[in-house]
């Protein structure tokens, strides 16, 4: 029926859109895109350890597999607890697969958490291991926050004042019982909303930084501020006359070399915010380039910015396209600058913005970037060495080598005998040595430039304390015996950490990355294997609502508290957090590996004429003040738990903070926050994000809806220093975390490469209707 031109001209145009379809197809498989709805449909109470009070009487019952015990002499069993040889319990009942156990075990008369591990006496055997363990908390505390925290004083339980009572009568606090205890202090009108010995200076300024924090205001859109005057964003370096990142040259020779771009953002005029620290208020400058047309379905960046404490990021089209990540801290290049790496699409054009931390950090800095056809450059954590497409991650100097990633001299000879050092680094890439004995560590050191060294010495052995159950001595009739076994009054000021489950809730994706055999991830064991890996990715907001700062002492001083991260070459505070996967009937299925942790003002939350309107803690000096809250961006290296092994599901995410009881807080029943959540079927072979449905709150220390004074964001109304997040409930993305980025970050619902949602979909039916209509031709 059809003439044999017709069917022809028919057939071409059909293998022309299959060919499309099927290079649509190819590009988006290298990230991957799914997005679904995030839904939180209700809450239960956290699930707390059984509880008895100092001194009392409580009745342990306990099953122990048959499997564990002898066919014989049954009547003789018993179980003995491995922690109190005392606590025995006799045999009440034998079941098909178990044996039952009961008695009583009088509580001691302090507080902590106790675990008793049960051995099996009798039955003509000596005492075997069950593998049944049984924990309880000994506590004086009623489990209702805000009627005031119960403590063990002079052997008997005694309450303390009320929890959110801040003692400033120009506030309005309100205590919220749910979710383990949250408070809420507002201050009235005309109390101050946080103090400060600084005096905020905008005369004359209209925008920017006020010297103390905060802002005099920012410019309207299309505007930019430089010196504090709202000025046409239409100089060179915004986003409406971007400056061009090569010349001509550097375009002739895109792919496969090193370019170095040298500029001062002091030039600059801040217009735009970036996604990884929405508090900046520095100027930027912002560079354009696009990327040539290649036969390779993608295009690899990796650009490096060091000179300051450097903030950079990188966007599709223009200032309002996707952004497909930002960076703020990363290593290389070390000391505070920033890396990004991403896929490009060929024939497209980006904008690269060079950008500040704070006013402060501004200046001259220099670029490093590199593009490679179809491969992804990789050298996190390596300063020279390859970076897996042909190039190299840095050259070293004349007299070096390349030695694991990091430049040596060439030859070096280790220092451990020439220096007397018996620990710490040789100066060779290798080692002098361990501190084998108890609770003795190598000391270190840090030079004004922020590096740290090892002195190679020893430290004498620190006193221990079991935080879980701790011992005090001297302790006056008035005080208690608190997790860091100090003493303190009843009433003495102290921190309490809370998790905003809100923020928590909202910022919960999976996303699929590759991991080199030299990334930090891998050494740090955040991931389980290099190459591509499943990472549940999710943003923790640390909030210390208490009366006084929660902070540790400096790494020198107490060096069994801290690890220095050789690949991220800062030190890492340990045990602050932790992060636990459960399946539905609360057995653990596997934890995040992330154990270095670096506390830190990240904005105010709490308003009264006691907290500080400034903050206090960096990376530097860690902590976080009265009043403040600590952000962890789901888009930080190790933010997450890599769920590579696990099936996808309904599974509970559980976050807690001061896990250990290193620090003595005002209580530990509101520690920790947990969702159930659904993790969806996924393709490791297909890198980029895909959203995780939350089911319910399990607990947590989200505002309660009801509750009175609520604010509607975790952050102070008034505070000039809040962030404002970009996210949707529905997006994962970690807009509002200052900290830094090593990973991918999204804005406005979009992907981190800017692939849309039906993409893969078209690319699939396209080309299989192409292929139908073909054959049809054929036949007919």
């Amino acid at each position: 029926p059809f003439s044999f031109t017709l069917r022809m001209k028919v057939l071409l145009v059909l293998a022309i859109l299959a060919v499309i379809a099927l290079q649509a197809t190819d590009a988006s498989s290298t990230r991957a895109i799914r997005q679904y709805d995030v839904q939180v449909v209700g809450e239960t109470p956290a699930q707390r350890l059984h509880r008895v009070e100092p001194g009392k009487k409580t009745t342990f019952n306990v099953h122990v597999p048959r499997d564990f015990s002898p066919t014989e002499l049954l009547a003789d069993l018993q179980l003995v607890s491995h922690h109190d040889g005392g606590l025995k319990l006799a045999l009440k009942n034998i079941h098909d697969d178990t044996l039952e156990f009961e008695g009583e075990w009088t509580a001691p008369q302090r507080e902590g958490v106790f675990e008793h591990n049960w051995l099996l006496n009798g039955g003509g055997k000596k005492r075997s291991a069950t593998g049944v363990a049984s924990t309880l908390e000994v506590t004086c505390s009623n489990g209702v926050f805000c009627d005031g925290i119960e403590r063990l004083v002079n052997g008997t339980c005694q309450k303390e004042r009320s929890p959110c009572d801040d003692s400033d009568d120009c506030t309005v606090d309100t205590c919220v019982e749910a979710f383990g205890g949250k408070c809420f202090n507002k201050a009235k009108a005309g109390c101050d909303v946080c103090f400060s010995d600084c005096v905020a200076d905008c005369s004359g300024r209209t925008c920017g930084e006020d010297g103390c924090g905060g802002f005099c205001g920012r410019c309207p859109s299309g505007q930019g501020c430089l010196d504090g005057v709202c000025l046409a964003a239409t100089a060179d370096g915004t986003c409406e006359s971007p400056l061009p990142l090569l010349n001509a040259q550097g375009i002739a020779n895109f792919f496969d070399t090193t370019h170095f771009v040298q500029g001062d953002t002091s030039n600059g005029i801040d217009v735009k915010v970036p996604v990884c620290n929405s508090l900046s208020g520095a100027q930027e400058l912002i560079y354009t380039f696009t990327v040539p047309q290649v036969s390779q379905s993608y295009v690899g960046i990796e650009a490096m910015m060091s000179g300051f404490d450097s903030v950079l990021q990188i966007f599709e089209d223009n200032c309002n396209g996707t952004v497909l990540q930002c960076s703020d801290d990363s290593s290389p290049p070390g000391n505070l600058g920033s890396r990004i790496v991403a896929t490009l699409k060929p024939g497209k054009t980006y904008l690269l913005m060079a950008d500040g931390y704070n006013l402060e950090q501004r200046g001259p800095f220099n670029l490093e970037i590199r593009f490679h056809k179809g491969c992804l450059p990789n050298c996190d954590g390596q300063f020279c060495g390859d970076d897996g497409c042909g190039g190299a991650c840095g050259l070293c100097d004349s007299g070096e080598k390349c030695f694991k990633g990091s430049c040596i001299s060439d030859p070096c000879t280790p220092n451990c005998v020439s220096e007397n050092r018996e620990c710490g680094d040789d100066g060779c890439g290798g080692t002098c040595g361990e501190c084998t004995a108890a609770n003795t560590y190598c000391l270190t050191d840090q030079r004004e430039d922020g590096t740290v060294f090892f002195l190679g010495q020893c430290s004498d052995p620190f006193p221990s304390c079991n935080n879980l159950s701790p011992v005090c001595e001297g302790c006056t009739t008035s005080q208690f015996c608190g997790s860091d076994c100090k003493c303190h009054d009843l009433n003495a000021p102290l921190p309490d950490l809370v998790i905003d489950g809100d923020i928590l809730a909202k910022e919960i994706y999976l996303e699929i990355a590759s991991f080199s055999n030299s990334s930090c991830a891998l050494s740090e064991g955040c991931v389980l294997g290099p190459g591509n890996r499943a990472l549940l990715r999710f943003s923790v907001v640390s909030i210390n609502q208490g009366l006084s700062d929660f902070f540790p002492p400096a790494p020198k001083t107490r060096p069994d508290l801290f690890v220095y991260g050789q690949c991220h070459r800062h030190y890492h505070f340990t045990k602050f957090s932790e992060y636990i996967l459960k399946d539905t009937k609360g057995r653990q299925v596997t934890t995040g590996r992330k154990e270095a942790y670096c506390m830190e003002d990240s904005y105010q939350y709490i308003e009264g004429p006691q907290v500080q309107c400034l903050p206090a803690y960096d990376c530097g000096a860690q902590g976080i003040q009265r009043g403040w809250a600590d952000i962890y961006g789901a888009t930080l290296d190790c933010q997450w738990i890599d769920v590579t092994d696990i099936d996808s599901g309904e599974y509970d995410l559980t976050v807690k903070v001061n896990p250990s009881r290193i620090f003595t807080e005002r209580t530990f029943e509101n520690n920790e926050a947990s969702f159930r959540i659904v993790i969806p079927d996924f393709d490791l072979s297909s890198l980029g994000i895909v959203p995780v449905d939350v089911l319910a709150q399990i607990s947590g220390s989200n505002d309660s809806p009801n509750s009175p004074n609520s604010p509607d964001s975790p952050n102070s109304p008034n505070s000039p220093n809040s962030p404002s997040s970009n996210n949707s409930p529905n997006s994962p993305s970690s807009n509002n975390s200052p900290k830094g980025s090593s990973g991918s970050s999204n804005n406005d619902n979009n992907s981190s490469n800017g692939s849309s949602n039906g993409s893969s979909g078209a690319g699939v039916l396209l080309p299989a209707l192409a292929v139908f209509l073909s054959i049809f031709f054929l036949l007919f």
